[in-house]
């Protein structure tokens, strides 16, 4: 069994590290940083008026996380999890595979050793075989070892047409009530934005983050996707949640309050939901009327939303 396994993964090697030749000016065709995907051939976002209590339920920003990743695993064979404590029956410290294991075993979900290149390096080359691996950091910064090989294996694809669609998981932020330093509430956003090629998501409610995860698992690049530790359990961040599949384009910008008198770009659920506070408070004591934009996706940025929006407010914050 041992010779034939090797066999077979030395013939798949060869396949896909092959380079074919290629000239100048088949290479001037395409000089994208991330690999295509068909958005119109996914499922859409639904008319969210439609929804009711037979085609939808309300969850919270961690459980919608959960039940959108037992979905995907459900669906796709491909899809593997693992993680510091990922395997646990409580899902990790922060509870986000809470249950998994149960259910798909230590074959799909597991724990990963205490080695975030392990982590990085184990999801890139089963990414590279065609599998669909997520891999997670029980804390953002723990991912800062990683590094080297996201900024390595993201420009891939518009070096060499390799695919590594591969997700890395970034719970950033305030942990309970603070005061975990930097090591456990550090952002990585601006650490990651060098490396090109790489698909920075950062959703800022259940809603988007389920439309986000699920667009991963069509996508043949890499993935950094940044959860926001301090959402996890409070109500404001509950969202109703269609049962039936939909997907959020990455680079898909959405307006979250309209205004007119000047325009306020965030991403993340603390500083979304922060704006959309102050701006409720600026009309009501001010009368000053503020147009909050959340990015969604830091990158690709859809600049043609923010610019749009200063077009009509003049102001940009």
């Amino acid at each position: 069994i041992r010779e034939d396994e090797e066999a077979g993964m030395l013939a798949l090697a060869e396949e896909v590290l092959l380079e074919p030749p290629i000239t100048v000016e088949e290479d001037k065709k395409d000089r994208s940083l991330f690999p295509p995907i068909d958005w119109d051939a996914l499922p859409k976002e639904p008319d969210l008026t439609s929804l009711n209590s037979e085609n939808s339920q309300k969850l919270g920003y961690l459980r919608a996380y959960t039940w959108v990743v037992g979905n995907l695993m459900r669906e796709d064979e491909r899809l593997t999890y693992f993680g510091e404590d990922s395997g646990s029956p409580e899902g990790g410290v922060l509870g986000l595979t809470k249950g998994l294991i149960g259910e798909f075993g230590p074959a799909r979900i597991w724990n990963a050793p205490l080695s975030e290149m392990a982590i990085i390096e184990t999801a890139g080359g089963r990414a590279l075989y065609g599998a669909k691996p997520f891999g997670e950091f029980q804390f953002g910064w723990f991912g800062a070892e990683a590094q080297k090989f996201i900024k390595a294996s993201a420009i891939q694809w518009y070096q060499k047409k390799m695919k590594f669609g591969y997700v890395t998981v970034f719970p950033c932020g305030v942990v309970r009530s603070g005061g975990s330093g930097e090591y456990h509430e550090h952002y990585v956003e601006a650490e990651l934005l060098p490396a090109r090629g790489l698909v920075i998501l950062f959703p800022s409610n259940g809603y988007d983050l389920v439309g986000l995860v699920r667009a991963c698992r069509y996508y043949d690049g890499p993935v950094a996707l940044i959860l926001e530790i301090s959402a996890a359990s409070l109500p404001e961040f509950d969202r109703i949640i269609p049962i039936e599949p939909y997907v959020i384009p990455f680079g898909k910008a959405n307006v979250v309050r309209k205004g007119k008198d000047f325009t306020v770009v965030a991403y993340g659920a603390a500083a979304v939901s922060a704006a959309k506070n102050e701006a409720d408070f600026m009309a009501k004591e001010e009368g000053i009327d503020v147009e909050v934009v959340d990015l969604r996706t830091i990158y690709p940025t859809e600049f043609d939303a923010i610019k749009k929006s200063v077009a009509k407010t003049g102001r940009l914050v």
